[in-house]
């Protein structure tokens, strides 16, 4: 992984066995310095040689907090619901937890007697996405405001400092989630040390 040069962006490569995958995210707006920087970034890594199994790219949303993931007996999950990790952008967690939510909350509002129960059941259908899946959105959009406003800071805790590669790697491992790292005394203080100083450039 690397820090890009873009505002929240940032390039990886993930050995896959026989196969790798590659790739840059970036704050949206700037689409033709992000094909810049994706070029400058595989041919840094001597990827631009090998023709891609498959060479994609698509805009990903955050949810809002409070945004609607029902609306009458219809509802949302997954990217449909803008359910994505702030800082990684990664999605498919997101997406498998609350479609097994909304799967359950469909199977509810199905055999709902009236309108009154299919609210009921779409309402707590939301407020079981924002108890599991909203405390970790809220951490990695602390951890992406971290990002953003001083990079320098990020990068030099996570290269320097033992306890943050740790839980980085822990988390690129899947054993632990934004939260658990945000949530940790180490990141707490600073991040409550990081947001009082002044805005920095990567």
């Amino acid at each position: 992984m690397e820090w890009g040069p873009l505002p929240g962006s940032f390039g990886w490569v993930f050995p896959k066995g026989d196969v790798c995958t590659a790739g840059v995210v970036a704050a949206r707006g700037e689409p033709a310095a992000l094909r810049a920087y994706k070029d400058d970034f595989l041919e840094r890594h001597g990827l631009r040689g090998p023709r891609p199994l498959h060479d994609t790219g698509h805009l990903t949303r955050c949810r809002h907090p409070g945004s609607p993931l029902a609306r009458g007996r219809v509802l949302v999950a997954g990217d449909a619901a803008a359910l994505v990790d702030h800082w990684s952008r990664e999605g498919i967690s997101y997406a498998l937890r609350s479609g097994d939510l909304a799967g359950h909350a469909a199977a509810r509002l199905v055999t709902a007697a009236d309108e009154a129960e299919a609210h009921t059941t779409a309402v707590r259908y939301g407020q079981q996405v924002d108890d599991v899946l909203g405390v970790e959105m809220r951490a990695s959009g602390t951890l992406m405001g971290l990002f953003t406003r001083n990079p320098g800071l990020v990068h030099t805790a996570l290269t320097r400092l033992p306890p943050a590669w740790r839980r980085l790697d822990a988390y690129i491992a899947g054993r632990t989630s934004v939260a658990g790292i945000m949530t940790t005394p180490f990141a707490r203080t600073a991040t409550a040390l990081a947001t009082r100083l002044p805005r920095r450039p990567a």
